[in-house]
């Protein structure tokens, strides 16, 4: 799954280089959504694939922690991205915005590597019965020099919690299905996960990812607009890095709670200033006849 994806990502890059080249405005936005959908279904199967990865190999103790580092590489892409923007903004022609798309192929090879160095889950392995090369990618992932032999055990349990779950799978009264997910208990815990999941969305994260867009929307010049999306980012990057050490010794409840509220407040503030009206000029979207426009009146 993870070379697939990232098949698909490097395929994405591929039609956005040649997304300008129609000579219709029509053309070139078609060719730019196909790379747009191409580019998702990569990066959706890539994040799947790696939380799946987490969740199956990472010791329970070391979860919290870990998996924080998975929002802090999508900031470091982030901001890699805006800062060969800046530098690209500066240089003329189609080049600059060819050369920019380009530079996703570096990323595209990282995760490609990692399919031949990294081992393959243990839990899959035991699932599809490839207990030897269970047993081997068990180890290069918990073998200990110190214990020789000690993490023999923790597969043993493994091997005990695979087994249970595949005699629910054959039990017809015990069938384990995704319909489950929504039956009795199972439908709270999926309630739990759909909400973490949009709780990002929720709070503003994508609106805070297209800054310089609205920043430019205000006339603001793109290198500024570009700089304030840097220093967002960059300070989204520290605040995931605290969360290696706030995580366990603070709690995911109240660290959410306390960065929800302040969150919340920022929010509010912008909205109620956006609705203040004074003399001199301002900017109001409407829908017209082809598109959505933009409107300063003065």
């Amino acid at each position: 799954m993870l070379a697939t994806a990232t098949v698909l990502s490097a395929a994405s890059v591929v039609v956005f280089i040649t997304s300008d080249t129609p000579t219709n405005l029509e053309g070139r936005r078609g060719l730019f959504v196909l790379g747009k959908v191409i580019s998702g279904l990569g990066i959706g199967a890539i994040t799947t694939t790696v939380q799946t990865y987490m969740s199956e190999t990472i010791p329970t103790q070391l979860r919290g922690s870990i998996i924080t580092a998975f929002p802090i590489f999508q900031l470091i892409g982030q901001i890699a991205g805006s800062i060969i923007i800046q530098v690209m903004m500066q240089r003329p022609g189609r080049s600059s915005y060819r050369i920019t798309f380009a530079t996703m192929w570096a990323f595209s090879i990282i995760p490609l590597v990692a399919t031949f160095i990294i081992p393959e889950s243990p839990a899959w392995l035991l699932r599809k019965d490839k207990v030897v090369q269970a047993v081997k990618a068990h180890g290069r992932l918990e073998a200990n020099e110190k214990y020789p032999g000690a993490h023999l055990a923790s597969f043993v349990r493994l091997q005990n919690t695979i087994a249970r779950d595949g005699h629910q799978f054959t039990d017809p009264e015990r069938r384990v299905g995704y319909l489950a997910c929504f039956k009795g208990i199972n439908l709270r815990r999926t309630g739990v996960v759909v909400f973490a999941n949009v709780l990002p969305e929720m709070f503003g994260l994508s609106l805070m990812g297209s800054i310089n867009y609205y920043l430019q929307c205000v006339g603001v010049d793109h290198s500024t607009s570009n700089l304030f999306m840097i220093i967002g980012i960059a300070l989204g990057l520290v605040a995931n890095i605290s969360a290696f050490w706030s995580l366990s010794r603070i709690g995911r409840r109240r660290l959410i709670l306390v960065t929800l509220v302040p969150a919340v407040l920022l929010w509010l503030s912008i909205g109620v200033v956006g609705t203040i009206q004074k003399e001199g000029s301002f900017v109001y979207w409407s829908v017209g006849p082809d598109d959505l426009m933009l409107h300063v009146v003065g």
